[in-house]
């Protein structure tokens, strides 16, 4: 014979899944009143539900009926005050006095039930005990639509409008209704009648609660969906004891549910610590990301403030350059070309700067216009000579192309061009720097190549990478920030081309490769 009937145990295990997402819920932040006023509402469903099962153990024992009917009485007393107050806090609205009121009524309420059940039960007054217990329903009862009629005003507005948090106050309005109406039910039809009723609103309850948990994070508390599988478990867990034939099955039943819920605990924890980890790099990559747009956004202001400084000491060089103010001597004008070009320096590498940050923002746009490519190189190379003539390099050229006029991206082009020069002067002692340029398959293909310190392969491949400055020798011999080449080939990608580097190891050089899709011009 089973220790207790399939319905018990069935009633019993259900009980012991919804006490035990109410444990859960307060466990997970147990400082937040929401969370441990669900978790009283999971626990007085719990409670309920088990008064059939209660009512089979045939308790003779005056003081233990006394006990469970007034904490019974006090929880369909306290149902509505705990309810109305959860919905409260989710629906953050602070109302300290209709709390307090709703709490008073409360304790009056359950004063008067279990004053009279107490006449009705100890002594022989049992008209007046009744009477009184009538009054009681009534009052409980007013309290349950008051309780019902404020949730629908702070809920059902949002739910109605579709607000963006629909997610959780649609289902918090539901197991609110569900709870209320299981313990009107209660005080209506009494605790035995109203069984069926109270159980299939605890089972939606707990499904309903589980599953947006699991979903949204009712409430703030995530529930991982292994840990909704173990709420589940226990329940089963309870069925499988409670239905044990005799005392040695339930012992070894209770041995397999012990190691199953410690298995499921470890997996639980060890879970929960993966998603923690995985929280803690979200809000990483999250403040990550914040100060790469903080340094996209600097970036762009200092280069964008930087140029009417520049400008100003560009157009005054030039000026000065042109005799305006008289004629200098020659010194004087050497310094003054070599002023006006670092101005155009500075003013290219600003531009180029600029250019990333759009890149990363994703505001670049691949526009393309018509340029006169071989007079645009011209005067690159004219802004730039003096830098090259100070170390007495040569700068060639030598263009195979079958016009001067393309469809191009310019801003890629010119920027590109610029940050390649300059660097092949910087990195040249001694020799020449050469660009050449030819059209092939729709693309321009322009070549900057020097004389210089050239690359070591491991060099190579880390040349395009941002903050990449080559080897320690490379940056104790040049300045730089290593973000120039980053920047050059993503202007060279986001144009639809191509950027590559050759170098047959140290002291013997370096050469860049662009690819620009272009389309020849007739002007």
């Amino acid at each position: 014979m089973h220790l207790f009937s399939y319905t018990q145990t069935i009633i019993a295990g259900g009980a012991c899944s919804v006490a035990s997402f109410g444990i859960l819920v307060w466990l997970k932040n147990r400082k937040n009143k929401a969370n441990i006023l669900i978790g009283l509402m999971a626990m007085f469903f719990a409670f309920w539900v088990t008064v059939k099962w209660v009512s089979s153990l045939h308790i003779t024992n005056a003081y233990h009926i006394l006990a469970w009917s007034i904490f019974y009485l006090l929880t369909l007393s306290f149902a509505p005050a705990i309810c109305f107050h959860a919905s409260l806090k989710i629906a953050k609205y602070t109302s300290l006095y209709r709390i307090r009121l709703v709490y008073t009524l409360s304790v009056l309420t359950a004063a008067l039930a279990i004053f009279a059940w107490c006449i009705n039960f100890l002594t022989d007054f049992g008209s007046v005990g009744a009477s009184l217990l009538h009054v009681s329903t009534f009052v409980s009862l007013l309290l349950y639509l008051i309780s019902i009629t404020f949730i629908l005003r702070n809920h059902c507005p949002s739910v109605i409008k579709c607000s963006k948090n629909i997610g959780h106050d649609l289902p918090s309005l539901i197991l609110f209704l569900l709870f209320l109406l299981a313990g009107m039910v209660q005080l209506v039809l009494g605790p035995m009648v109203s069984q069926p009723y109270v159980a299939s609103a605890s089972f939606i309850f707990f499904i309903l609660a589980v599953s947006t948990s699991i979903r949204s994070g009712f409430i703030g508390v995530t529930v991982y969906p292994l840990e909704g599988f173990f709420l589940a478990l226990v329940g089963a867990s309870a069925i499988l004891l409670f239905h044990a034939k005799d005392a040695i099955e339930f012992l070894i039943s209770l041995i397999a549910v012990i190691v199953i819920g410690l298995y499921g605990r470890t997996a639980i924890v060890l879970v929960s610590k993966e998603r923690a980890k995985s929280n803690e790099m979200v809000k990483v990559n999250k403040k990550l990301t914040e100060l790469d747009a903080a340094r996209n956004d600097f970036t762009a202001m200092v280069a964008h403030q930087l140029r009417g400084p520049i400008g100003g000491i560009r157009v005054s060089a030039s000026a000065l350059a042109d005799g305006l103010y008289g004629k200098l001597p020659k010194p004087a004008e050497r310094t003054v070309i070599l002023l006006e070009n670092s101005a155009n320096r500075l003013l290219g590498l600003a531009e180029i700067y600029i250019q990333g940050v759009k890149i990363n923002q994703g505001s670049f746009a691949d526009s393309k216009e018509i340029v006169d490519v071989i007079n645009a190189v011209a005067d690159l190379i004219q802004d730039i000579k003096p830098l090259a003539d100070i170390k007495n390099i040569k700068i060639k050229q030598n263009h195979d192309l079958p016009t001067h006029f393309f469809n191009i991206n310019k801003i890629a082009l010119t920027n590109s061009l610029f940050n390649l020069i300059d660097n092949a002067i910087k990195y040249t002692d001694k020799g020449s720097v050469s660009i050449s340029s030819k059209y092939i398959n729709k693309k321009i293909i322009i070549s900057v190549r020097d004389t210089g310190l050239g690359m070591e392969p491991s060099e190579i491949k880390e040349v395009f990478k941002r903050y990449s400055r080559g080897t320690s020798s490379r940056k104790r011999q040049k300045e730089g920030t290593g973000l120039g080449l980053y920047i050059v080939r993503q202007l060279i990608k986001h144009s639809g081309g191509t950027i590559t580097v050759k170098s047959h190891g140290k002291g013997k050089g370096s050469e860049f490769i662009i690819a620009l899709p272009a389309m020849p011009v007739d002007v």
